[in-house]
């Protein structure tokens, strides 16, 4: 802030020892690349004294000081290969789902996708719909939680209370705010009337398997789901919720919704690897089967959705493959051109193949 604001001279100094006598790290956008103990020196002067500089006549063009100044201060630091500086991204990696989704969508980029929104997390402001499912999530999480505080389920005005005060936790604009309240509020309602008798005081929430050394073929797995329900007989579901217009069934003639589908169906899956190969559930419980809670309503009839996929071993064995190859390519640094691919659903499941069988 201090540099934006100065007006004729901006001086930037270092120290060569610090207060114990040990020698100091060298500011190296200070310091001369030929001798370290030569500080460096830009003039100005011609920016904030026209006069002086029109008198002399080697004083550079502003644009020239600007110029060399920035780019011989701000390049110095970045020594070596952009492949070094990204392996630093990469270490100790830990892989999501979404981070997997992403990586495997050909329709917005696959593998250079992932690398900007996923490695280089390209600055990106939330928007409006992200901010309601966060607080939809946050207000189902503290429903059932609270339910198996207090031993009963709050009541309905408890629950809208808490959404309105997560939402606006999320700082949205005023019109946004107003539009998602509603929408909200409507959408909770008709979930809870419809959904409120299937919550136990067993289901596990928002389980974060973030330190649950869950490993696969080398590599590390990470996440977050929703609800993990105990059905008995050594077995789990796993709950995913989902905001926006539901899907009525795993196959659908849309294109767009095919593609959601697919990705979705993989969520689920993923999730039983996590569940079956995690420290605190591995060798006691199994998933068979994945739901998708889709918390709102149909807008034709009002209706609450609920899709359910029956996960095989099958699905799950080729899933793993996927997840091991994928990974390998992320921690090498490898992002496969997927120019030749057609971008929608069959395009995505021919990049899968080519990953499998080794052709990429």
């Amino acid at each position: 802030m201090a540099i934006t604001r100065a007006k004729r001279h901006l001086y930037l100094t270092s120290y060569q020892t610090r207060e114990d006598g040990k020698e100091a790290k060298i500011l190296r956008f200070l310091v001369s690349e030929k001798d370290p103990k030569e500080l460096k020196k830009a003039s100005l002067m011609c920016l904030y004294n026209p006069e002086q500089a029109s008198e002399d006549e080697d004083a550079p063009e502003p644009h020239e000081v600007l110029t060399a100044s920035w780019m011989d201060y701000r390049t110095t630091p970045f020594i070596g290969s952009e492949k070094k500086i990204l392996e630093t991204l990469v270490d100790e990696y830990k892989m999501p789902v979404t981070h997997l989704n992403n990586f495997l969508n050909v329709e917005k980029g696959g593998p250079q996708y992932f690398l900007e929104q996923n490695l280089l997390r390209f600055p990106q402001s939330k928007t409006a719909s992200g901010s309601y499912g966060t607080a939809i999530h946050r207000t189902l999480e503290k429903y059932i939680l609270d339910f198996k505080k207090e031993g009963k389920l709050a009541n309905k005005k408890d629950v809208l209370d808490w959404f309105k005060i997560f939402l606006r936790k999320e700082r949205m604009a005023p019109q946004d705010y107003k539009q998602y309240e509603e929408r909200g509020i409507e959408a909770l309602e008709k979930f809870l009337d419809k959904k409120s008798d299937t919550f136990n005081q067993k289901d596990i929430v928002e389980f974060n398997f973030k330190d649950q050394g869950v490993s696969l073929d080398g590599a590390v797995l990470n996440g977050k789901i929703d609800r993990i329900v105990d059905v008995g007989d050594n077995e789990f579901e796993v709950h995913d919720y989902k905001t926006g217009k539901p899907l009525e069934d795993w196959e659908n003639s849309d294109s767009y919704k095919k593609m959601k589908a697919y990705e979705y169906e993989r969520q689920l899956v993923f999730y039983k690897i996590l569940v079956e190969n995690s420290r605190e559930f591995g060798g006691k419980k199994k998933v068979s089967k994945g739901v998708l809670d889709f918390v709102e309503p149909k807008k034709e009839n009002g209706q609450i959705v609920t899709l359910e996929a029956n996960i095989t071993e099958e699905k799950t064995e080729r899933l793993k493959k996927l997840i091991s190859i994928v990974y390998k390519k992320i921690v090498s640094l490898d992002f496969p051109d997927i120019s030749k691919y057609s971008k929608d659903l069959k395009g995505e499941k021919e990049f899968e193949e080519d990953l499998i069988e080794s052709k990429l």
